[in-house]
């Protein structure tokens, strides 16, 4: 009989050292001797802390382990305060099981496992987010924000306020995440915590948000917010929102993987950093022995397809002497199209997935670059056209009216509205080649750069008129 391999023995040096190198299961040491098994790592911050599913003593519990060499202290009196906060206001929370020190540097804290339970996040998700059914969706919606109009009528708000913060657990929606509960007295402070919720709702649940008002005010016993301020307060939370998940792409987090020297920059996407590693390290060598969509002077298009995957790699090259000594000092054309991709999906405009973004650089100065993004198969508006040119789809009249409002909306300008540029795919209209892109803060500067987009879009072709005449499409 074989003896079962001896899991890992960690404490709070091993686990700062770790980085994310952590890998379940594995034991953590206490330090007067005790062990707690960890079963799985749910969320891990890097040399701060780690929420992990673990067995102590016998029992199953949700541990968080606090080992940040500075501050841990500090971190886990706020979450045991915020918990004992909930309950002294007969919040529904999980209740606190115990909390001991770690050996290495730390502390552990043990709190109930909600177990069966699934977040609003998880519920949401199986409904498949922005085309999920509405009625649906509003149903799983409504007792979040009642919930929420709960603790405000207990003087309370959690400060990171998302889905996944609120368990279903034997029919009650409970409140975790002790650390991000916080005082709210003012009425500013409600509306604020409130438009950070509805900022995470699809734009075209917005029209909804009198009835998720309605479920809110039932939790509060009070009616103090109006559907107008909430939409604004979401508005601009889902700006902030933006600007900081736009900064994520750029720095090692959980969501991406970035590398920074004097000569090279990237950044990818985590989840497929293990078959982009070897593109990202030499995209040269592997855009060599691939399919060329575009060969120029300024840019070179592959499709590559690595590990059952197809991606689409672009170089944006040097050119000539004067038009590179130009560029040099800007920020590379593949950075742009980065962050402008990941703008229009987190604004709910379709566009290739942003994979992956390399560049050569002296220092603060920028070489050549690369994008890596999705492939996306599909005819372009041009080759549609082409193919119906007595009947287009109504859809497609549809799909490019739902495309130049949300661009309205957001104030973006694409700056190449050329056909090739519109891909048609599963009844939408999905945006490319976006390196002239610009988001605009001032209205007299947007209506000029949109009214060049129309124009050039309306260059295209002639069969637009079929749309303009059958009234499918309007700007």
């Amino acid at each position: 009989m074989e003896t079962p391999p001896t899991m890992a023995l960690l404490n709070g040096e091993n686990l700062r050292r770790a980085g994310r190198d952590v890998a379940a299961p594995f034991d953590i040491e206490m330090a007067d001797g005790e062990r707690l098994t960890v079963e799985a790592v749910l969320r891990l911050l890097p040399g701060k802390r780690l929420t992990a599913k673990a067995c102590f003593q016998g029992r199953s519990v949700l541990g968080k382990v606090f080992f940040a060499r500075n501050g841990f202290r500090r971190q886990m009196k706020r979450e045991i305060d915020g918990l004992e906060l909930l309950h002294r206001r007969n919040l529904p929370a999980p209740l606190m099981l115990d909390n001991r020190s770690l050996a290495g540097g730390g502390g552990v804290l043990l709190i109930e496992n909600l177990a069966p339970a699934e977040s609003v996040m998880e519920r949401w998700q199986s409904l498949g987010a922005n085309e999920g059914d509405g009625e649906a969706q509003i149903k799983i919606l409504e007792p979040l924000f009642t919930q929420v109009g709960r603790m405000h009528r207990a003087g309370l708000c959690q400060k990171d306020l998302h889905f996944a913060n609120f368990l279903c657990h034997q029919g009650q929606l409970k409140i975790v995440d002790g650390g991000g509960i916080a005082p709210c007295r003012w009425t500013w402070q409600r509306l604020e915590n409130l438009g950070l919720l509805a900022a995470q709702l699809p734009a075209d649940l917005t029209r909804s948000f009198p009835r998720l008002l309605a479920a809110y005010h039932q939790g509060r016993g009070k009616d103090e917010i109006t559907a107008e301020s909430l939409s604004r307060a979401a508005q601009k939370q889902r700006r902030k929102r933006l600007e900081d998940y736009l900064g994520k792409t750029l720095r090692d987090s959980s969501g991406f993987c970035v590398a920074r020297g004097f000569r090279r920059f990237s950044s990818m996407v985590r989840s497929a950093s293990p078959w982009l590693e070897e593109l990202v390290t030499d995209p040269d060598t592997t855009m060599a022995q691939s399919e060329p969509l575009k060969l120029g002077g300024g840019t070179t298009v592959v499709l590559v397809k690595l590990a059952g995957h197809s991606v689409v790699v672009k170089r944006y090259n040097r050119g000539g002497f004067r038009r590179h000594f130009r560029r040099f000092w800007r920020r590379s054309r593949a950075r742009k199209a980065w962050l402008n991709g990941h703008r229009l999906r987190q604004s709910g405009i379709d566009t290739p997935r942003p994979l992956a973004l390399i560049e050569e650089r002296w220092g603060p100065l920028c070489d050549r670059s690369w994008l890596v993004t999705e492939y996306v198969e599909g005819e372009n508006i041009l080759e549609l056209m082409a193919r119906c040119k007595e009947e287009p789809p109504a859809a497609a009249g549809e799909a490019l009216t739902a495309l130049f409002e949300a661009l309205r909306r957001e104030r973006i300008s694409h700056g190449d509205m050329k056909g090739t540029n519109l891909i048609w795919r599963n009844g939408k209209f999905w945006l490319i080649d976006l390196d002239a892109m610009k988001v605009h803060k001032n209205g007299f500067t947007f209506e000029k750069a949109w009214k060049k987009d129309k124009e050039r879009f309306l260059r295209n072709w002639n069969e637009i008129d079929i749309l303009k005449r059958k009234n499918n499409f309007k700007f």
